[in-house]
């Protein structure tokens, strides 16, 4: 007997290949046995097409975990149906090369879109303790280091911005605001285009009312205005130096 996850996964597959099936002609129908197949290539293409036009039942796109999901629960209801199986997830399998490019390119498509990005995120300090970092006077805008330490905190806060890098190349292009409300949109980047290896991790989008608070915003604007005095000062310096 089927587990519940695999009665899912073949029913949503089944129900697909049923649409399918309606609306192409019969050269481009899916065959009834698809599954049962032992031609790697044939099964790569229609498992391409799956991931590619597998719908909800309202008609929105699934996240790309939720179709990873699906694929794996078709892949155990092929080895018990099937002696020899195929492995679909088997990068060495050049049977299924295309299949593994069409998931990559559908996965990142699909989180550029931002299908699947919101997610709930436990609180990683209490508003208890940052109280106490406000109260002591380690975050706030009353010394130059109080000011770096309270955009600091409150950048990675509110964006999750891990480490250094991702706090030196934030721009404020990437603040867009809103009728009401500021977005922030986390730029591309090598280590983070969506794909199937980045399936188990959060896309970086948040949009709410206050999602840039007031505290943040005064910061920003007194960060902003320090910045582009010391640049102007600087430039002054330079001038007079080559002046002279």
């Amino acid at each position: 007997m089927l587990q519940k996850n695999d009665r899912w996964a073949l029913s949503v597959f089944n129900d697909w290949t049923e649409q399918r099936n309606k609306r192409v002609s019969r050269r481009e129908q899916c065959p009834e046995n698809i599954l049962q197949t032992k031609n790697r290539k044939t099964l790569s293409k229609w498992l391409s097409l799956f991931t590619i036009e597998v719908r909800k039942k309202d008609g929105s796109k699934y996240p790309p975990a939720t179709i990873h999901m699906l694929l794996c629960g078709i892949q155990r209801i092929m080895r018990r149906k099937n002696s020899q199986p195929f492995d679909i997830f088997d990068k060495k399998d050049v049977g299924f090369r295309s299949f593994h490019g069409t998931m990559e390119s559908v996965f990142q498509s699909l989180h550029s879109e931002g299908v699947g990005a919101v997610v709930k995120h436990a609180p990683l300090i209490t508003i208890e303790e940052e109280s106490v970092l406000w109260a002591k006077k380690i975050l706030g805008d009353h010394t130059p280091l109080a000011l770096v330490r309270g955009v600091f905190f409150l950048n990675g806060k509110n964006f999750c911005l891990r480490g250094g890098k991702e706090h030196r190349e934030l721009k404020l292009s990437q603040l867009v605001k809103c009728d009401d409300h500021y977005k922030y949109v986390e730029n591309g980047s090598k280590s983070f285009r969506g794909g199937v290896g980045d399936l188990r991790r959060e896309n970086k989008l948040f949009d709410s009312i206050l999602a840039l608070k007031l505290v943040l915003l005064v910061m920003y604007i007194y960060w902003i205005c320090i910045l582009a005095n010391c640049l102007k000062q600087l430039k002054t310096k330079i001038t007079s130096t080559l002046l002279h």
